[in-house]
């Protein structure tokens, strides 16, 4: 059973024990901000599920094999690790990207007409915006505004400095305003 104290800390010093029960509160509670981050990287719901179930098996995985709970310290910038690489592995596996416009289409066939919402159209605009970024910026942006992590988590995902996170986040920012035309 899990301790009453469900800190991150012992949820995962639990997990690494193998228990289920601590390992399946983690999923809980990262599983909505990892799948969020996968889906804008590869703009497609069936592989942002796919790429965010492998990322939780392979933490799972890693965990009772007593990995080094050093590199753990912050399980929230370690699934995110994990979930990057899934997501670059993925787009070295593809042959062929999709553009946009074939990614909206699909989603307009998927959905209800009447459940498309002012937050799809939202999605739609921020993806065209953010395709265009290179893929550090890009990473940034979703890391910072999308899933709301600060500025050293992601840092210690992106394996990068906080201020070169600042100065990338001031980068994308611009190119966005750039592609709206406002810049």
């Amino acid at each position: 059973m899990v301790n009453t104290i469900d800190t991150e800390a012992n949820l995962v010093s639990l997990s690494a024990r193998g228990n289920k029960q601590a390992f399946g509160k983690l999923y809980d509670l990262y599983l909505e901000q990892i799948y969020r981050y996968i889906y804008y990287r590869v703009s497609d719901y069936q592989e942002a599920e796919d790429l965010t179930q492998a990322a939780f098996i392979k933490a799972w995985e890693k965990l009772p094999r007593g990995v080094n709970k050093a590199k753990i310290n912050n399980f929230r910038a370690w699934i995110y690790k994990i979930a990057h690489n899934l997501v670059i592995d993925f787009y070295r596996g593809r042959k062929s990207l999709a553009s946009l416009d074939e990614v909206a289409e699909r989603r307009d066939r998927d959905n209800d007409p009447e459940v498309v919402t002012t937050e799809h159209e939202t999605t739609r605009c921020l993806l065209q915006a953010i395709s265009h970024l290179d893929d550090k910026l890009k990473q940034v942006i979703i890391l910072r505004f999308i899933n709301q992590l600060d500025h050293a988590e992601t840092a210690q995902i992106m394996g990068l400095k906080e201020g070169n996170v600042r100065v990338l986040q001031h980068r994308a920012l611009v190119e966005i305003r750039k592609y709206y035309g406002e810049g």
